[in-house]
């Protein structure tokens, strides 16, 4: 017999019964975190290209995908899930400070 769930986990994305995105957005930022701070840890070289293309390897994918869950249409406190999507985002920039993000 199956159980109830509160949340169900499908293609990675988690959604909980009233369809709201709010905890998968929470482990998706706390995982890019904590990975930026990984790679920022790790890394011996500061040399802002070795540190930016980490990011972009490591972490970006991970912000990036199923991105289309962090929409402004989720307003659940006064830091909207869009911005702290931002926010985990630009943390990680802040710590590698990159040349350039358009490539």
């Amino acid at each position: 017999m199956l159980e109830p769930a509160d949340e169900v986990k499908d293609l990675g994305i988690l959604i909980d019964p009233s369809l709201k995105f709010n905890s998968h957005i929470d482990s998706i930022v706390a995982k890019a975190r904590l990975l930026a701070s990984l790679i920022d840890k790790c890394f011996v070289s500061k040399h802002p290209a070795l540190l930016t293309r980490a990011f972009k390897v490591y972490v970006r994918p991970i912000v990036e995908y199923a991105s289309c869950v962090c929409g402004p249409h989720t307003t659940a406190t006064p830091l909207t899930r869009s911005n702290q999507c931002k926010e985990g985002s630009r943390r990680g920039s802040l710590v590698f400070t990159p040349p350039d993000w358009t490539n």
